[in-house]
């Protein structure tokens, strides 16, 4: 919305030849469709008199007009007697029709300025002059303006700064855009009719709005906004010029030469300093609605389109080319990179792999190598500390910032993280530590451990990647750091040119913490969001969510839309044709709509777009459309998104819907709602959408959240095809249980055990395959039993060798290679692992996440006899399986490190603990007479959790050596600490689902 202050007096600038009009609809500033406010109710009645007598006449009754071929121009008549599709503005209507395909007709009721679509059997052909009375509606425009856009001159130009005009045929979006939103503003609106296009009937001149007692030409606006030139003057005498002389192109190169705006077009100081001060801040939001970025800023900081004019020192470019090949940054690269440059705190808000973390990281580097005064200073002194969410990303951001600056052999980067000695860490820093990047609370142990050997008192930039998560879990340790280690002191200028603390946060989630944390550490911070998800929470907006049967959702739409969605653009959004045309049905019954969907041809796509666009406040249709359109139509200024159904598959299209609001969202003062239908087909995404609806503070009711516990629980023993989620299996929890797809439930049938291994039995592994650092594919070369007063059970290796010849043998012979028909979750195949190797798979999931296509199948796979896992294979990979192949024994089982989790609630084991684990196992390699063997915690299918994982050595005559302990090794190097609580939360699984394992689960939770 364009604000408007100061107070203006209309009768001052109106001239005294205008007349009073109502606007019905806007194509673009050329062509307008309006009446005159003037007597119009008495006209009105008046033709609808006579057209009602003319009904009568003899001719009409005979059809002698009635064409049965009727032709683009024919004047028609139609009754509201005869269409149930459509509700006509009056009982009978005059019409001209514009457009007809098939046997469809496009009427123009040109005495109320509104289209429909009827078949010929709806409407009567009539002569052209029936009764003498001129149409009500008229098409006028804006007289002597041109059509242009601003071209930038440079990567960092925007709309109106160093840019130069460029003459264009079609009218932009943008401007469109602007002369509807002052129009649907104007309390009345004035048109000064000038000139009229006697061949197309079209009257042009001066339109004048009155907005808040302040009167402003839309030409005038139009120019200030850099959406327009004048054509007058030298520019008017130049283009009849050259109109007999020269091509089109040739006109318009002289006109952008030589185009100049208006400096003596007669309006008032202060109107003109209106739209001066309109024209900053709606350039910049449709600045940012072009690429669907939602920007918070007092200040424009423009964008970038190439990532060469960073103007860093080229060893960082150089890296950057190196590692991420590409000179053209991500979208929200594009925008934060400018910003950060300025000097200004950041806010990055995006979705997972959007580049904002890549993007922070290149900006942290290339600032502190222009610092190069500074960096023999800076041993022990950071200039720039990020911090990250995990020991996992810490190791990821150190790597990324070496590669940007491997070829500066001065800037050092640093990481501190979970299992690294602090000892190590010294020394590192010692070495030179320009960057430090580290977990909050690991940096909060060394600060209290190694006192006063950093300092951070020359600190420039303080980055937090994944704010959303170190602010949940690390608030305390951020408290501690920035009280007690003081790593936000320097805040404002110091007189030894020390520099003030640039704060840079990236998150993919906003949340009240992130809210908190700007308003408290973050002077006038650079918001950036490209989530249009999380835009929306942004914004405050809260949802209102409706849970009914599916055969009542229509109707309850129709209720609760009444007549506003006339003056407010409502979009239903439905997931395909089928489902929008029965809505689109339904509400034709009482409403005005315009339906969109994907089986509708592109040119009929894109007219139903542009009438929707020339649709005005008052007169607004109901918009129903489907996902498949949504990216075509390009809408970011509906103001009531109604979900009309979320039966989706993919995430990505349910959060691409609310892009439609960014319009909206990019007002100080957000004026848009959103509905959400759920009906009984919707339990896979209730959790989800509940989540979501909690996010944006909306009202759950209690006995609906128990409900919805009740159908997850429901929704987890329907996956009886996938394997228990390996989070559950290595700590006893999920912590993505919400968007997991694997299974958080035991179900007695399928996880009963394999084997005849029980609790407390001891066995004899080899290891196959080391997932991360407390998951392993194992063989079981023998078991210990003790009910069985401690005999030794052996399984046979000859077996196993066995199944492998088999298998190899079976696929030598070409013709046995057959495509795999079923390839669902659970299903047995075979994947040819290197040439002539196969290996029996199953397939663990489809990797929607991979390739939305219908006709291309991603799945990951476990090879069943090693325990290796596959991801992202194309299913056309996969052959088919005999069931006497598929049923043939396999002696490999998963086996879990019970009892020990990771620092600091991390929950991905990081790659150097992972590492500490393989040297751990080579050290059982070292002599043949070692092996591997642990005590079994549970088992559960073919899944295994032993205490403790131990190298023992055979010795003749004497006991077995006891020798490396795993869980020991982990503990001791500070890689993992004790979690007691992870066989007694797996146990309480257990006894929910009533699978006992032949125990007292009770007795063993104790």
């Amino acid at each position: 919305m364009v604000e408007l202050s100061p107070n203006y007096q209309v009768s001052d600038i109106i001239p005294t030849t205008v007349t009073a009009i109502k606007v019905l609809s806007i194509r673009n500033p050329y062509i307008m469709r309006a009446y005159e406010i003037k007597q119009h109710a008495e006209k009105l009645d008046r033709i609808q008199r006579k057209l009602i007598s003319f009904m009568k006449t003899e001719d009409y009754l005979n059809g002698k007009h009635n064409a049965e071929d009727p032709k683009v121009g024919d004047t028609i008549l139609v009754q509201s007697n005869y269409i149930n599709e459509v509700e006509l503005p009056s009982f009978v209507c005059r019409g001209l029709i514009t457009y007809a395909k098939k046997e469809i007709y496009y009427i123009l009721l040109v005495d109320h300025g509104t289209g429909i679509k009827l078949t010929r059997d709806k409407f009567c052909v009539v002569p052209q002059n029936f009764i003498p009375e001129k149409y009500l509606t008229k098409t006028i425009g804006v007289y002597n303006i041109l059509a242009i856009r601003m071209k930038k001159n440079n990567s960092n130009g925007f709309k109106g700064s160093n840019s130069t005009p460029n003459v264009v045929q079609e009218w932009s979006e943008e401007a469109i855009e602007y002369a509807k939103d002052l129009l649907s503003q104007s309390e009345i609106v004035y048109f000064d009719h000038l000139i009229t296009d006697k061949e197309k009937g079209r009257e042009y001149g001066e339109l004048y709005l009155t907005i808040n007692n302040i009167v402003v030409s839309l030409s005038e606006a139009l120019i200030k906004n850099c959406y327009a030139l004048y054509m007058e003057g030298d520019l008017l005498q130049l283009i009849e010029s050259l109109n007999h002389t020269q091509s089109k192109e040739n006109i318009k190169d002289h006109i952008i030469t030589n185009a100049k705006f208006s400096s003596n077009r007669k309006i008032r100081n202060n109107a003109t300093q209106v739209v001066n001060d309109a024209q900053v801040n709606y350039n910049f939001k449709q600045f940012c609605l072009s690429e669907k970025v939602l920007i918070k800023s007092t200040t424009n900081c423009g964008i970038l389109s190439d990532v060469r004019d960073l103007r860093y020192p080229k060893g960082i470019h150089e890296g950057w080319n190196e590692y991420i090949k590409s000179s053209r940054p991500r979208k929200i690269q594009s925008y934060i990179w400018p910003a950060i440059n300025n000097g200004f705190n950041v806010v990055a808000i995006g979705s997972s792999q959007c580049g904002k973390t890549s993007g922070c990281v290149m900006a942290v580097c290339g600032l502190v190598a222009m610092r190069q005064n500074e960096i023999s200073h800076s041993a022990t002194r950071p200039l720039a500390l990020i911090l990250c969410s995990s020991s996992s990303e810490v190791i990821n951001v150190q790597s990324l910032c070496a590669s940007f600056l491997h070829s500066f052999n001065n800037i050092k980067s640093v990481a501190a993280f979970n299992g690294k000695a602090h000892t190590s860490l010294a020394a590192s820093i010692y070495a030179g530590c320009q960057i430090l990047v580290a977990t909050p609370r690991y940096l909060v142990r060394f600060l209290n451990d190694a006192t006063n050997l950093l300092s951070f008192d020359r600190l420039s930039c303080l980055v937090f990647d994944n704010a959303d998560v170190i602010l949940d879990k690390y608030y305390d340790s951020i408290g501690e750091l920035f009280k007690k280690h003081k790593i936000i002191e320097n805040r404002e200028p110091h007189g030894d040119n020390r520099p003030i603390l640039q704060i840079i946060i990236s998150a993919t989630n906003w949340t009240s913490q992130i809210k908190k944390f700007i308003s408290l550490a973050m002077y006038n911070p650079y918001i950036c969001i490209t989530s249009f998800l999380e835009a929306v929470i942004f914004k405050s907006v809260r949802p209102q969510l409706y849970i009914l049967k599916s055969i009542h959702k229509n109707q309850k739409i129709s209720d609760i839309i009444k007549d506003d969605y006339t003056i407010l653009k409502t979009m239903i959004v439905c997931i395909n044709a089928k489902e929008a045309e029965e809505l689109n049905a339904f509400l034709l019954l009482t409403k005005k709509t315009l339906l969109i969907h994907e089986e509708m041809k592109s040119s009929d796509i894109q007219a139903l777009r542009e009438s929707w666009r020339a649709c005005v406040r008052g007169l607004y249709p109901v918009l129903i459309c489907t996902d498949a359109v949504l990216s075509d139509l390009n809408f970011t200024n509906i103001q009531w998104l109604i979900h009309h159904s979320v039966l989706l598959k993919f995430k990505n299209p349910f959060n691409y819907r609310f892009s439609v609001l960014l319009d909206n969202l990019t007002q100080d003062a957000t004026n848009c709602k959103v509905s959400i239908f759920i009906d009984e087909s919707n339990n896979l995404q209730v959790k989800g959408l509940i989540k979501m609806m909690q996010r944006m503070k909306a009202v759950i009711p209690p006995n609906l959240l128990e409900n919805i516990e009740r159908i997850a629980v429901t929704l987890e023993k329907d996956k009886k095809e996938y394997a228990i989620c390996d989070n559950v299996k290595s700590f006893g929890f999920c912590y993505e249980k919400d968007v997991c797809v694997f299974r958080h439930y035991m179900l007695p049938k399928i996880d009963a055990p394999m084997t005849n291994i029980q609790i407390n039995d001891k066995v004899i592994l080899k290891l196959m395959y080391i997932h991360d650092t407390t998951h392993f594919s194992a063989r079981i070369i023998e078991y210990i039993s003790q009910s069985s007063k401690s005999k030794r059970i052996k399984f046979s290796d000859a077996e196993f060798t066995e199944t492998s010849l088999k298998i190899q043998k079976y696929y030598q012979n070409v013709e046995n290679r057959k495509v795999c028909i079923s390839t669902n979750v659970g299903d047995i195949c075979i994947l040819e692992e290197s040439i002539d190797t196969f290996k029996r798979v199953q397939i663990m999931r489809i990797r929607y996440d991979k390739d939305s296509s219908e006709d291309v199948k991603f799945v990951d796979v476990r090879c069943i006899d090693s325990g290796i896992i596959h991801e992202c294979i194309d299913v056309c990979k996969l052959m088919h399986i005999p069931e006497e192949l598929s049923n043939l024994p396999t002696h490999i089982v998963e086996i879990f490190l019970a009892g020990v989790t990771p620092y600091d609630k991390e929950y991905v084991w990081n790659y150097h603990t992972n590492e500490a684990v393989h040297k751990w196992y080579s050290k059982s390699n070292e002599d043949q007479r070692s092996y591997i063997t642990g005590k079994v915690c549970l088992h559960l299918g073919n899944t295994m959790w032993l205490d403790d994982l131990q190298i023992r050595t055979k010795l003749l005559e004497y006991p077995d050596m006891i020798g490396h302990s795993l869980k020991n090794t982990l503990i001791k190097d500070h890689f993992a600490i004790l979690n007691d609580n992870h066989i007694p939360d797996l146990f309480t699984l257990c006894k929910n689902s009533g699978l006992t394992n032949g125990h007292d689960i009770n007795a063993m939770r104790k």
